[in-house]
């Protein structure tokens, strides 16, 4: 036995005992509730039949909508829904992840990413230690399609577009490139990148970066880097900077108070560096002194090409270095312009400057100029030195000859201050 139950318009319900569902065995009413044990779902009657199941009822709560599954969605980037529940389009960026191009876009919502530092930890994930790419994105891409979203390699190079605007990288730390990657910003002048890490960004095997403006103003730590490109030892080959190329890099700052060099090159190969530029000055005494230095290049034991840049360094006191190189690094400048200036002009106060300071290694200038201006009151001076090209050696030149049949080695030093020898085998 049933009851019909009226509820008039603006009168509560009251149920003092309890009340029955129906089930969907019967045939339902228009604005009848059931609950359905197959689906764990409560379901209305409708009057009309819905299309997408075709029939009457009509679940009242939703699953997660997926391919087979109708249900409840979020609204994800490019989307914007109104007060009254309106989903629309926005003026969107339209995301290029299958060309491998991922794009950083200071606006939310306007590119991929809204930082570099960002980038690169959701996307790639790289961990340095393994060589493998096990927390970001790509490689819940690749266990889908590999031949989409192949791991970066010779054959498959990803690039991070910038677009115009200043991003501060603090948040993520250094930018650390995973290999065969390229960063590109839209233009040199209108993509500024400042942090205040240790080293602004760190390459690897085959990175390119370029049209970007560093800004080392807050780098932090006992020496601030610009760019460096690492040979950090290891079974990971792809980890060592070689072959890496820098084009139309710009590097600022408004301090030199702690020492400071714009590119850092150790134990690497085939550098190529592109309208790189510099106009550093009018950098006041730091506070202390003792110690600060500001360098364009810092190379040991590596071998790099320098084209058509520009770099001026000028301050008070400062030791500045246009190239420091060491350990048998051979360095290439062509159509290069180099200025070095000091702005003390105290003779008790000291300084030391050299446009290129070469120890036990290699420079090549080819159709350059170096310009190194200041106080220099004696070439002979222990305190206040400007130097053009400085070299040194502190590895004795020597020629070996080995006797034939006797196996003795005589041994010729070209220093002065050393004898020359001979090795009398041990039988």
């Amino acid at each position: 036995m049933s009851s019909v139950i009226i509820i008039k318009r603006g009168e509560d319900l009251a149920i003092t005992n309890s009340i029955s569902i129906g089930s969907n065995i019967n045939a339902g009413i228009p604005g009848m509730i059931i609950y359905n044990k197959d689906t764990d779902r409560f379901e209305g009657y409708l009057n009309r039949v819905n299309l997408y199941n075709d029939s009457h009822w009509a679940p009242m709560s939703l699953d997660i909508a997926s391919a087979s599954n109708l249900g409840g969605v979020k609204v994800g980037n490019n989307l914007a829904i109104t007060a009254d529940g309106t989903l629309n389009a926005t003026a969107s960026s339209i995301s290029r992840k299958t060309q491998r191009v991922l794009i950083v876009n200071p606006a939310p919502g306007a590119g991929d990413y809204t930082s570099i530092g960002q980038c690169i930890h959701d996307f790639f994930g790289y961990d340095a230690s393994t060589g493998t790419y096990p927390s970001g994105e790509l490689a819940f891409f690749h266990s889908n399609s590999s031949t989409y979203y192949p791991y970066p390699g010779p054959e498959a190079r990803y690039i991070i577009l910038v677009s115009p605007g200043i991003y501060d990288e603090t948040l993520y730390g250094t930018i650390d490139m995973p290999p065969y990657t390229t960063i590109k910003g839209d233009g040199m002048e209108d993509c500024v990148i400042k942090m205040n890490t240790l080293v602004a960004l760190k390459c690897r095997e085959s990175s390119v970066v370029s049209d970007l403006t560093f800004d080392l103003s807050n780098v932090t730590g006992v020496t601030a880097t610009g760019i460096s490109l690492p040979n950090p030892g290891g079974v990971i080959a792809d980890n060592v900077a070689s072959n890496v190329m820098l084009d139309n890099i710009k590097f600022i700052t408004d301090n030199c108070s702690k020492p400071t060099q714009l590119i850092s090159l150790s134990g690497v190969n085939n550098i190529n560096i592109n309208n790189l530029y510099a106009n550093i000055t009018d950098i006041a005494k730091p506070v202390p002194y003792s110690g600060q230095t500001l360098t364009g290049v810092v190379a040991s034991a590596s071998t790099a090409t320098l084209t058509n840049c520009t770099l001026t360094l000028e301050s008070n006191q400062t030791s500045k270095f246009i190239i420091d190189t060491s350990g048998s690094s051979i360095i290439t400048a062509n159509n290069c312009d180099f200025t070095v200036n000091e702005l003390n002009t105290s003779n008790l106060s000291p300084h030391y400057n050299s446009g290129c300071r070469v120890i036990n290694s290699g420079l090549n200038m080819n159709y350059s100029t170096m310009s190194v201006t200041g106080y220099d009151d004696s070439l002979a001076t222990s305190t206040r030195k400007c130097y053009g090209i400085e070299m040194q050696s502190t590895t004795p030149i020597y020629t070996t000859t080995v006797a034939a049949g006797s196996g003795l080695r005589f041994i010729h030093y070209d220093a002065a201050t050393l004898f020359d020898e001979i090795i009398v085998p041990i039988s």
